[in-house]
């Protein structure tokens, strides 16, 4: 099991296909900061490691139980990514009994 935050950002892009903008958006932070993360091995203070963990962790098991590289279908264009992945996060982080009238 990955440990770190570097080797999951690096599993997720790699296995899920993901671009660094994708990793960014899914993680809500800016691409800059998650690209230290990535390169650089950084790491967010400790309030903000465990919400990015979890992320993470929900990220992985997305791209692990999908086939390789097809988080973000082919078929969806360039500009479709956000909108894709804005659904996959909705449906992944939905808040029980959220919008029920």
């Amino acid at each position: 099991m990955r440990d770190t935050v570097k080797s999951l950002l690096a599993h997720c892009e790699k296995r899920g296909g993901l671009t660094l903008s994708d990793l960014a958006f899914w993680l809500e932070r800016p691409p800059a900061t998650v690209r230290s993360w990535k390169e650089e091995g950084r790491v967010p203070s400790a309030a903000h490691r465990g919400l990015l963990m979890y992320r993470l962790r929900v990220l992985e098991e997305l791209v692990d139980t999908l086939p390789h590289g097809q988080t973000i279908p082919l078929t969806i264009r360039q500009g479709e990514r956000r909108q894709y992945l804005q659904g996959l996060r909705d449906d992944k982080f939905k808040v029980p009994g959220k919008g029920a009238a």
